[in-house]
């Protein structure tokens, strides 16, 4: 049966290897296929990336607002900013309700809130051993 595109076959004189010549149209078709899936890639890695950056925002808030709460509760609200701060975080509010320091924090696009509270009469977990010393 007589194919679309003729063939023909030729020896090289090197090294005796049989190579097909013809069938030109298909030459070069690697290169845009190739530009294809690089693009494609590149387009996709863009949401991705933002992606991640909302993540990582969203877990530097939640560490800032609890540094900003611990503080906060301990020294104040300049203390509460100043950790907020230290964290890559701006303070947005800070209410004191009772005993309860309730903080909130963002960072680039993400907020997190963070409660604490100081427990004057919570138990000394480490009685009278210091933090050098091993228990017994």
């Amino acid at each position: 049966m007589p194919s679309a595109q003729s063939f023909s076959f030729r020896r090289r004189r090197r090294d005796d290897r049989v190579v097909a010549s013809g069938g030109g149209a298909d030459r070069g078709q690697a290169t845009p296929l190739l530009i294809g899936v690089v693009a494609i890639a590149a387009v996709s890695l863009i949401p991705i990336a933002r992606l991640g950056r909302a993540a990582s925002d969203a877990a530097r808030a939640r560490a800032a607002a609890d540094a900003a709460a611990l503080a906060g509760v301990v020294d104040g609200p300049a203390a509460a900013r100043h950790r907020a701060a230290d964290n890559g975080g701006t303070l947005i509010t800070f209410v004191h309700l009772g005993s309860d320091i309730v903080v909130t924090v963002r960072v680039g696009d993400a907020t997190a809130k963070a409660r604490a509270t100081l427990n004057g009469d919570a138990p000394n977990t480490l009685g009278d051993r210091g933090l050098d010393r091993p228990p017994g």
